[in-house]
């Protein structure tokens, strides 16, 4: 059932969720604001996609049935790391 579900997801044309009214939207893209200003991060994607793009992956963490809470929080935090060092400029630290 849950590979069907999962199936049934993928295939289907989800419209992009609207996170903005969520309370860490605000603080989230202002931290990609800031670290895009000191040329920290790529400038190339507008904060407000970058935090949806990064609740978009934490939210898949949130939803998978078969990995125990450790699991996922253990994951949830590998890929944020992976997907923020993702967005470094080269030789930025």
């Amino acid at each position: 059932l849950h590979r069907e579900a999962v199936a049934l997801v993928v295939r289907t044309p989800w419209p992009a969720p609207d996170w903005s009214d969520h309370p860490m939207f605000g603080p989230v893209t202002e931290a990609f604001a800031n670290a895009q200003a000191a040329g920290e991060i790529r400038a190339d994607i507008r904060p407000e996609r970058l935090t949806q793009i990064l609740s978009t992956i934490t939210f898949g963490f949130a939803a998978s049935l078969d990995l125990s809470a450790s699991v996922r929080v253990r994951d949830a935090r590998l890929v944020i790391d992976l997907f923020l060092k993702g967005l470094r400029v080269d030789g930025s630290t």
